[in-house]
């Protein structure tokens, strides 16, 4: 075919216009924002798979409970891994 080729056209187009671009630009407030909301998740996950041992551990002082839960944990996280 003596068309253009579209992948070339387009991989030279990025090129050119990353080369040309400023150092500051949307993209890094798009990045800025995708690690405050990774850091946010992360947090909040953490937050809510912890506070019930926390709680039960520390408010409650309800070692025998901990220890169920704890297990639980790990098992239903090792079963998690294998299937």
């Amino acid at each position: 075919r003596d068309g253009p080729r579209l992948p070339e056209i387009s991989t030279g187009c990025t090129s050119i216009r990353l080369s040309a671009a400023p150092l500051h630009g949307p993209w890094c407030e798009q990045e800025a924002h995708d690690n405050s909301l990774i850091v946010k998740r992360f947090l909040f996950e953490a937050f809510d798979c912890y506070i019930a041992l926390f709680y039960i551990a520390f408010e409650l002082r309800d070692v025998d409970r901990l220890r169920v839960e704890l297990v639980s944990l790990f098992s239903t996280d090792a079963f998690r891994r294998v299937f």
